[in-house]
């Protein structure tokens, strides 16, 4: 195995987040038989772009570089840490349709949150002291005291099912019917399950949900990433090359390329989709009863080199695919069907040199005529692709071949390979596991703003689960080498996924599934991350970063960890440490913050019919000297000072609640030991009444007891 070259002292290159060099990501790439500028693809798109602006505050970001209150951090008192308002189960999180994710009480919940994912032996992160792959009871703690309430947790096929074979077993990667490759070992698999378990639970102590994620990064460690174990690598005897440079030079072999097609073909008698569908059944099965899981992300980053015929409509899309996988040379071909050279065709952008500062995205798109929204109004082409092989191919692992979806736009159902499950992946997680969410990924070319034709999928409980990275970055630290083009690629793909949301309804999920950014970051640059989640507030988007710690990432960049290996957090953590709403008793307006004044406001219409409040997280690190909390048509009911703010609505009409740093109306702030009364007078808890207008004056206050109302949690690793 060749070794990626990198700079002295540092770790492999860029984790973001696996994309083949020669992508190109804002052209369009159809065939003749089905254009760009088709009516019924455009009208596809388009009808679900007027939705967008009722959903968007526009406005011009201020990039403000925020990297004071580094450090080690302390033990975080009670006081200080999130109250359990939000994160209080009581029941599964829904996503019953619409772009937001809804808790048991019916209130919106938005998600903030961080990835960890352990990408070596073995293959998870559990309480270990003293070893690479510890995540203890202080690793909780600290997330729970930035307020995330999410922590994206990687598992690995290779950890569940390692297997006795190696790649290109003939007993498993011969082409035939599937069969029973006789790799799983089920003690093995729950030995796994039981560090796993321990992990959801330590979360679950402090309120945390977890997302359980079935990684991968360029396939397998065979090819240096990880993900499927050895004897799933079936290469059709092409040799395994590492070119030199970025790991991710890796997508672009043929050997690679080979493997992902018996993936997602299921060809040979090992069975490796069924196989793996079958291992997350094992995996739903086990988690099944645990309200603090909150979902399993299907499969990060779907890849395979795209292709240029047109795709799963009148063809099958096995008879498109079939050729360039047996050829020894598929870079080579140009033909139909088969993986050319040039991932995406490239689309002229504005010079970034040209930009005065970061703009939204949404504001951007608006007025650039080559990129989206607007396009068609002012004649430009948007970035829109034929019905790529690929979005058939996963759309078909994802529903099955007896239940085929249809592309985005059409009404021809798809022709799903002879030899995929009948039943797919979702079908079978949601027959073992009727309750937990299901995040279904686009393929990987996405996350940098290329387009997608992945089709409704009629099912209930799906959340639509992207990416977001730009190709402005240090191949070495992940840190963007252009500040504006970086920030515009990512936010461009963020507004387009909110675009493309509704355009994905079913009748399982008449609003279309709901929407969540599970991977962005990557970068200790605060400007960036400011810029992303000040678009994530105005799409109302929740999001988990990339990453805790670095945990020595084969496929990574030294400077993805938000928690760096001396212990001090990265610059980006005032960036991604805000006040947010976790729960929303309504439908949510608009929620902004504004870091030069750390001034926050969240506008929502209430339902009269929920009775819990909505929360909204308080950093201290922000509010060191208390908070000024005012509500329009509302009440603070929670301590005064506490980090987590509870408003009840006293209106059918529209909420507003201000957060500002300091006093109110030149008030002193509540002391610090002041404790809520035991009776619900808001003027004896120290809140001012003006009417319908409430101030509630404070500075970090006691932490509010813990909800009784908790899931019965088991022992780690006792029986499921």
């Amino acid at each position: 195995m060749v070794p990626e070259q990198r700079s002295p002292g540092h770790p492999p290159d860029q984790r973001s987040p696996g994309h083949p060099p020669d992508q190109r990501h804002l052209g369009c790439h159809a065939p003749s038989a089905l254009r760009c500028d088709d009516p019924a693809v455009l009208r596809s798109v388009d009808r679900a772009l007027p939705r967008l602006w009722h959903r968007v505050v526009l406005g011009v970001l201020s990039l403000v570089t925020v990297v004071g209150g580094l450090g080690t951090a302390a033990a975080v008192p009670a006081s200080s840490a999130p109250s359990t308002g939000a994160s209080d189960p009581g029941g599964y999180v829904r996503a019953l349709g619409g772009p937001f994710l809804t808790d048991a009480s019916g209130r919106v919940m938005i998600l903030h949150g961080v990835d960890a994912v352990e990408k070596r032996a073995p293959y998870v992160l559990y309480p270990d002291p003293g070893k690479p792959w510890n995540f203890s009871s202080a690793d909780a703690a600290r997330i729970a005291s930035l307020g995330f309430t999410v922590v994206r947790l990687g598992l690995e096929w290779q950890g569940l099912e390692p297997g006795t074979a190696g790649p290109n077993a003939p007993s498993i990667c011969t082409p035939g019917r599937p069969g029973n490759p006789r790799q799983l070992d089920m003690a093995t698999l729950d030995a796994y399950l039981a560090h796993v378990h321990q992990t959801v639970d330590l979360l679950a102590e402090h309120h945390i949900y977890t997302l359980l994620d079935m990684h991968q990064d360029i396939y397998s460690r065979v090819f240096g990433g990880d993900g499927a174990p050895p004897w799933a690598v079936c290469t059709n005897g092409l040799p395994v090359v590492h070119p030199p440079g970025r790991w991710s030079r890796v997508y672009a072999t043929a050997a690679l390329n080979a493997a992902f097609g018996n993936f997602w073909t299921n060809d040979v008698v090992g069975n490796l989709q069924g196989q793996y569908d079958e291992v997350w059944r094992l995996v739903a099965k086990s988690f099944r009863n645990d309200p603090w899981v909150i979902g399993y992300d299907l499969f990060n980053e779907p890849f395979a080199r795209p292709t240029s015929g047109p795709v799963g409509l009148d063809r099958p899309v096995h008879q498109l695919t079939g050729a360039a996988r047996r050829s020894p040379h598929p870079d080579a071909t140009t033909t139909p069907g088969t993986f050319p050279t040039a991932a995406r065709p490239t689309t002229t952008r504005r010079s970034a040199s040209r930009a005065t500062a970061v703009e939204p995205a949404t504001t951007r798109a608006a007025r650039r005529p080559e990129t989206g929204i607007g396009a068609r109004r002012r004649g430009g082409v948007a970035p829109r692709r034929a019905h790529s092989t690929f979005d058939a191919l996963l759309e078909c692992f994802y529903t099955g071949r007896g239940h085929p979806g249809r592309a985005l736009g059409s009404t021809t159902p798809l022709h799903c390979p002879p030899n995929d499950p009948a039943k797919g992946l979702i079908p079978t997680i949601e027959q073992a596991d009727p309750h937990h969410l299901l995040f279904v990924e686009p393929d990987i070319f996405t996350s940098r703003g290329a387009p997608s034709l992945l089709g409704p999928m009629d099912y209930p409980n799906l959340v639509l689960n992207f990416h977001a990275y730009c190709s402005a970055r240090s191949p070495v630290t992940g840190n963007p080498t252009n500040l504006r083009a970086c920030a515009a690629q990512v936010e461009h793909t963020m507004v387009l996924w909110s675009a493309r949301q509704p355009g994905l309804r079913s009748a399982a999920q008449p609003g279309g599934p709901a929407l969540f950014m599970s991977e962005f970051g990557a970068t200790s640059d605060p400007a960036l991350v400011g810029a992303i989640t000040a678009t994530a507030n105005q799409l109302l988007l929740g999001w988990s970063y990339w990453s805790w710690k670095y945990y020595d990432d084969p496929t990574g960049s030294s400077a993805e960890a938000l928690v760096t290996a001396s212990g001090r957090y990265s610059t980006a953590m005032p960036a991604l440490v805000q006040p947010y709403a976790q729960a929303i008793a309504g439908t949510p307006v608009s929620m902004t913050y504004e870091p030069s004044s750390d001034r926050f406001t969240l506008r929502y219409i209430p339902n009269p019919t929920m009775h819990a409040p909505s929360v909204v997280f308080v950093p201290p690190q922000h509010y060191r000297h208390g908070y000024c909390a005012s509500v329009l048509g509302g009440t603070v009911v929670s301590p005064a000072g506490a980090s987590s703010l509870d408003v009840h609505a006293t209106t059918t009409g529209a909420v507003t609640l201000t957060v500002a740093p300091g006093t109110c109306s030149g008030r002193p702030a509540a002391r610090r030991d002041r404790q809520r009364p035991a009776t619900s007078s808001v003027m004896s808890s120290g809140v001012h009444v003006a009417g319908d207008r409430v101030a509630a004056s404070s500075a970090r206050g006691p932490r509010r007891p813990r909800s009784s109302k908790q899931p019965v949690r088991r022992a780690p690793g006792s029986s499921r």
